[in-house]
């Protein structure tokens, strides 16, 4: 998440116009192609066991939060 959010504020270091408003914020993160992530890396920038992040997710995916195509999960 946090590179998310750091990608739409490198946009504003390139286009100083560019809108970072609150009312924009859907709209900014649907443009945005969202880098894919490993558990090992959601694992490490939480400090959280690399099994328990594996088992949240899933949990995430059955209750649809969360939506699971082949390998990608977003």
């Amino acid at each position: 998440m946090q590179k998310t959010h750091q990608t739409i504020l490198r946009k504003k270091d390139y286009d100083i116009d560019f809108d970072l408003s609150f009312n924009n914020f859907w709209k900014n993160h649907k443009e945005l192609k969202i880098q894919p992530t490993t558990i090992l890396a959601i694992s490490k920038d939480t400090f959280l066991p690399k099994e328990t992040v594996r088992r949240k997710i899933l949990k995430l995916v059955k209750n649809k939060i969360l939506i699971r195509t082949s390998k990608i999960i977003g």
